[in-house]
């Protein structure tokens, strides 16, 4: 499975670094997707619900090595869009897992929600910003290796007969 994608909005939060969307092998995207100072470095949250007393993932890499890709890729574009050198960025993950990060952003000093960033936590459609939002108007993208330009298909409107029917 290969990283198509990096939607990545820069937040002005004090430990919520960024929030993204990832899309994979340009036909799966995942949203909600954190960068997050925590007490002992920089790490990766995926998307996160509140449960009795903890946030437990939605999704997740299932392996070491699938995760240490996703970490790294988010890093660099991470890097490149704060203009933090990449060394380090990359020094502050190795110190957050050295410290043996749990996957709970309270356990990290974070015990704001998920939802709480400037871009509202829900990326939407990322070409139309908010009226609300203090985002930038079209966020910086990542394609590596993409011969593909432009947008993905526009969804068919309720009502639209063109539309593929589910049923």
């Amino acid at each position: 499975m290969d990283i198509t994608e990096i939607r990545m909005f820069l937040c002005n939060e004090p430990r919520l670094k960024a929030t993204l969307s990832v899309t994979f092998d340009d036909v799966f995207v995942v949203k909600g997707v954190k960068v997050i100072q925590g007490k002992h470095g920089l790490f990766v949250a995926m998307p996160s619900r509140k449960a009795e007393s903890s946030f437990e993932d939605v999704c997740h890499p299932v392996n070491r090595r699938f995760r240490e890709l996703l970490e790294d890729t988010v890093m660099r574009e991470y890097s490149k869009l704060s203009g933090v050198p990449f060394d380090e960025v990359e020094r502050m993950m190795r110190d957050s897992r050295a410290a043996g990060r749990s996957k709970s952003p309270d356990e990290h000093g974070d015990a704001e929600s998920p939802e709480d960033c400037s871009s509202g936590g829900d990326l939407g459609d990322a070409n139309e910003p908010k009226a609300s939002s203090n985002r930038p108007p079209r966020p910086d993208t990542y394609r590596p290796g993409s011969a593909r330009p432009g947008r993905r298909p526009e969804r068919a409107e309720d009502g639209d007969d063109s539309a593929p029917s589910m049923m």
